[in-house]
Protein backbone atom coordinates (compact mmCIF):
# COMPACT_ATOMS: atom_id res chain seq x y z
CA UNK A 1 0.00 0.00 0.00
CA UNK A 2 1.22 3.46 -1.11
CA UNK A 3 0.82 6.11 1.20
CA UNK A 4 1.78 10.07 -0.39
CA UNK A 5 5.05 11.46 1.07
CA UNK A 6 5.24 15.04 1.64
CA UNK A 7 8.91 15.43 2.73
CA UNK A 8 11.60 15.16 -0.32
CA UNK A 9 14.44 12.21 1.00
CA UNK A 10 16.96 10.09 -0.56
CA UNK A 11 17.01 5.64 -0.98
CA UNK A 12 19.59 3.75 -2.01
CA UNK A 13 18.56 3.65 -5.53
CA UNK A 14 15.70 6.43 -5.59
CA UNK A 15 15.64 9.67 -5.36
CA UNK A 16 12.52 11.64 -4.63
CA UNK A 17 13.13 15.29 -6.10
CA UNK A 18 9.82 17.07 -5.92
CA UNK A 19 6.43 16.52 -5.78
CA UNK A 20 4.81 18.39 -8.34
CA UNK A 21 1.79 20.25 -7.91
CA UNK A 22 -0.90 20.15 -10.80
CA UNK A 23 -3.14 22.41 -9.48
CA UNK A 24 -2.48 26.30 -10.53
CA UNK A 25 -1.81 27.80 -7.53
CA UNK A 26 -1.02 31.46 -9.15
CA UNK A 27 0.03 33.77 -6.81
CA UNK A 28 -1.89 37.43 -7.43
CA UNK A 29 0.02 39.39 -10.37
CA UNK A 30 2.53 36.73 -11.22
CA UNK A 31 2.62 35.97 -14.57
CA UNK A 32 5.62 32.64 -14.23
CA UNK A 33 7.30 30.71 -11.67
CA UNK A 34 10.20 28.57 -11.83
CA UNK A 35 11.47 26.29 -9.19
CA UNK A 36 14.67 24.69 -9.87
CA UNK A 37 13.99 20.42 -8.72
CA UNK A 38 17.26 19.31 -9.00
CA UNK A 39 20.71 21.33 -9.69
CA UNK A 40 23.65 18.12 -9.76
CA UNK A 41 25.01 16.74 -12.87
CA UNK A 42 21.85 18.03 -14.58
CA UNK A 43 19.41 20.87 -13.56
CA UNK A 44 15.59 19.67 -13.93
CA UNK A 45 13.21 23.26 -13.13
CA UNK A 46 9.24 23.46 -13.51
CA UNK A 47 8.43 26.57 -15.15
CA UNK A 48 5.12 28.00 -15.73
CA UNK A 49 4.04 30.73 -17.83
CA UNK A 50 0.48 32.35 -17.11
CA UNK A 51 -1.86 34.72 -18.89
CA UNK A 52 0.59 34.48 -22.32
CA UNK A 53 3.80 35.25 -20.66
CA UNK A 54 7.16 34.87 -22.64
CA UNK A 55 10.43 33.37 -21.49
CA UNK A 56 12.06 35.89 -24.18
CA UNK A 57 14.93 34.54 -26.49
CA UNK A 58 17.86 32.92 -24.18
CA UNK A 59 20.34 30.51 -25.20
CA UNK A 60 21.43 27.68 -22.96
CA UNK A 61 25.20 26.73 -22.44
CA UNK A 62 24.20 22.92 -21.92
CA UNK A 63 21.40 20.45 -23.84
CA UNK A 64 17.82 20.61 -23.07
CA UNK A 65 14.83 18.47 -22.96
CA UNK A 66 11.36 20.31 -22.28
CA UNK A 67 8.44 18.01 -21.46
CA UNK A 68 5.34 19.97 -21.71
CA UNK A 69 3.19 18.74 -18.16
CA UNK A 70 0.31 20.74 -19.09
CA UNK A 71 -1.58 23.82 -20.91
CA UNK A 72 -0.58 24.86 -24.02
CA UNK A 73 2.31 26.75 -25.86
CA UNK A 74 5.08 27.43 -28.54
CA UNK A 75 8.76 26.57 -28.55
CA UNK A 76 10.54 28.64 -31.26
CA UNK A 77 14.00 28.13 -31.96
CA UNK A 78 16.94 29.50 -34.47
CA UNK A 79 18.69 32.51 -34.91
CA UNK A 80 15.85 34.43 -35.60
CA UNK A 81 13.30 32.00 -34.16
CA UNK A 82 12.24 30.62 -37.47
CA UNK A 83 11.41 26.89 -35.80
CA UNK A 84 8.63 26.41 -34.17
CA UNK A 85 6.94 23.82 -32.15
CA UNK A 86 3.61 23.75 -30.38
CA UNK A 87 3.78 22.44 -26.60
CA UNK A 88 0.77 20.46 -25.48
CA UNK A 89 0.56 18.04 -23.02
CA UNK A 90 2.88 14.98 -23.09
CA UNK A 91 4.99 16.95 -26.41
CA UNK A 92 8.82 15.91 -25.04
CA UNK A 93 11.20 18.01 -27.23
CA UNK A 94 15.38 18.07 -26.91
CA UNK A 95 17.89 21.49 -28.25
CA UNK A 96 21.05 21.36 -28.84
CA UNK A 97 23.18 23.85 -26.63
CA UNK A 98 23.78 27.16 -27.58
CA UNK A 99 20.62 27.71 -29.58
CA UNK A 100 18.50 30.70 -29.00
CA UNK A 101 14.99 29.64 -28.21
CA UNK A 102 11.73 31.52 -26.58
CA UNK A 103 8.53 29.32 -24.91
CA UNK A 104 5.51 31.11 -25.19
CA UNK A 105 2.91 30.50 -23.01
CA UNK A 106 -0.47 30.58 -24.39
CA UNK A 107 -3.00 28.66 -22.07
CA UNK A 108 -1.39 28.19 -18.60
CA UNK A 109 1.41 26.47 -19.25
CA UNK A 110 3.98 24.07 -17.04
CA UNK A 111 6.60 22.50 -18.51
CA UNK A 112 9.51 20.67 -16.94
CA UNK A 113 12.83 21.82 -18.30
CA UNK A 114 16.19 19.04 -17.65
CA UNK A 115 19.49 20.99 -18.59
CA UNK A 116 22.35 18.45 -19.27
CA UNK A 117 25.94 18.73 -18.52
CA UNK A 118 27.95 20.17 -21.05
Amino acid sequence: MCSKQHTIHSMNHIKLLAQIDFKDKQKLGKTKDINVLLNEKQKVMEIKLFNGEILAKHKANSPISVLCLKGNGTFKAGENLEEEQKLTQGTLIYLEKDIPHEIIGELDLSILVTKFSA
